[in-house]
């Protein structure tokens, strides 16, 4: 059996409630149906995420329960509390309209959308990008990828 080729970048992200810093591993996009089934979990205490392929009724749910099975999984297999599985919780949009406004102006007013991810350190705050890296950046500046068996990047 091939291994499977993960690709991404790492989102340095800080809680809004607790201050935690910590990283979030983002899948490539382009990928996504290779990616399918993989999903990645964040130390709230160490600069390191650990990527793995979800089970079956893991990824039957994943958005509610099956996250939750997931951490309970590699928190077993790892000996590891501190791993959570980042979730996107909204995606909020600074646009006002546009409607009768010219081109020009709407490109002064645009501001991207803000995506607001959980906490990997405190679980309940709501986290918002800091910064995006490579995984090559986030190694060199001393960061941890973990991957799962079967996995290469």
């Amino acid at each position: 059996m091939n291994p499977i080729v993960v690709t991404g970048s790492i989102l340095r992200l800080r809680c809004q409630a607790c201050g935690a810093l910590f990283p979030h591993f983002q899948f490539s996009g382009e990928r996504e149906t290779e990616a399918g089934g993989l999903f990645s979990a964040s130390s709230g205490k160490l600069d390191e995420v650990f990527i793995a392929e979800a089970t079956e009724p893991e990824w039957k749910d994943f958005d509610r329960a099956g996250a939750t099975l997931a951490e309970q999984r590699l928190a077993q297999q790892l000996g590891r509390e501190d791993l959570r599985v980042i979730r996107l919780l909204r995606i909020e949009s600074a646009l006002t309209g546009g409607q009768g406004m010219s081109f020009a102006d709407f490109k002064k007013s645009y501001r991207p959308p803000v995506m607001v991810y959980s906490c990997a350190g405190c679980g309940e705050g709501e986290s918002k990008l800091v910064e995006e890296i490579s995984v090559e950046e986030f190694q060199l500046a001393g960061g941890n990828v973990r991957l799962a068996d079967g996995l290469v990047m």
